[in-house]
């Protein structure tokens, strides 16, 4: 049996879809838990409305103390009776064969930890989806899979994955993470085991909904993306090879690159200090990479432009959120 956790927070307005998507499987050798995040009474409420109509499904309270979907995905996990779990976001669809393919695969595959699946990218049809989201590389090599994650050119996004419970039981979601939680914790998997089987030709059975996040999310909410991205490189670059930590390169420069907006004067030493922590000793690199954002990017979102515009406080306006002001 395979087990779906969903996390849940305000979202009853667009989890019914969700839940239709899985009560519209071909197998029913499933269980589906969603664990609540501390919705408003509202959302609680009709969701567990709507609930009551699919069978197979319970929902249920984070009782951790912290908050956040991965508190909400380990709790699922531990109350999980399926011998394996995967993990839905609460506005992701699946295709009705889903659950029956991928039930399929693990008695072929019986003794592999993960099993990564093909998962589409939809707005608001899956009919019209855009994209496939895995990146289907040409060396699926453990080693080389770790590498991609740690360089941000991830193979496979959350959903994609089937793992295995026991196996998942070791790794579990870092609950002090709110954003790049997909990337640690496949991070930490691919680090510890090889036992992965990778299908770059099956059908797409599983669809991720385009965000828009980062459009509509506040200068305060895009710090706590960029500093979980500095804890994340913090977190594993004293755990990896030399080989392995200079890729964390990628993460720096995604962070650095995305979320210019908000980075500090402050932020900038603390980036470089980093970028050479991790085995960059070409100040060239560096400065070559500065460049290219800099012919990239309109004047407003050079990187680092924030220190600049900091000369200017003092006209009374506040382009940027700094340090301590949050």
């Amino acid at each position: 049996m395979i087990s779906i956790i969903i996390p849940h927070y305000n979202r009853s307005d667009i989890i019914n879809e969700t839940l239709l998507s899985i009560s519209n499987q071909t197998s029913s050798n499933y269980e589906c838990i969603v664990v609540d995040d501390g919705s408003d009474n509202i959302h609680y409420c009709e969701v567990e409305r709507l609930i009551k109509s699919h069978d197979n499904i319970i929902f249920i309270k984070r009782t951790g103390k912290l908050k956040g979907a991965n508190s909400c995905r380990n709790q699922g996990a531990r109350l999980a009776k399926g011998n394996y779990v995967m993990f839905l976001d609460s506005d992701d669809l699946l295709d009705p064969f889903c659950i029956e393919k991928r039930l399929e695969a693990t008695i072929i595959h019986q003794e592999m930890d993960m099993i990564i699946f093909k998962m589409g990218r939809f707005k608001s049809d899956i009919k019209e989806y855009n994209n496939v989201v895995n990146r289907f590389l040409k060396e699926t090599s453990t080693s080389n899979l770790l590498k991609n994650f740690l360089s941000f050119n991830l193979p496979w996004q959350l959903t994609a994955a089937l793992w295995k419970k026991d196996f998942f039981k070791e790794i579990q979601f870092d609950e002090k993470l709110s954003r790049f939680q997909d990337v640690e914790v496949n991070i930490h998997a691919l680090s510890k085991t090889d036992k992965i089987k990778y299908y770059p030709h099956q059908e797409i059975d599983s669809y991720y909904r385009e965000s828009t996040y980062h459009v509509s999310a506040s200068l305060k909410q895009l710090r706590v993306v960029f500093d979980n991205g500095i804890y994340l490189i913090n977190k594993w670059s004293p755990r990896l090879p030399a080989e392995d930590k200079i890729c964390l390169t990628g993460i720096l420069l995604f962070i650095s690159n995305r979320y210019c907006d908000i980075i500090s004067y402050r932020d900038t030493r603390e980036l470089k200090r980093i970028y050479y922590e991790l085995g960059n000793q070409n100040s060239k690199n560096w400065n070559a990479w500065f460049a290219v954002s800099l012919s990239l990017k309109n004047f407003n979102r050079i990187p680092f432009i924030g220190y600049f515009r900091n000369r200017f406080y003092f006209f009374g306006k506040k382009p940027y959120v700094r340090n301590d002001q949050l």
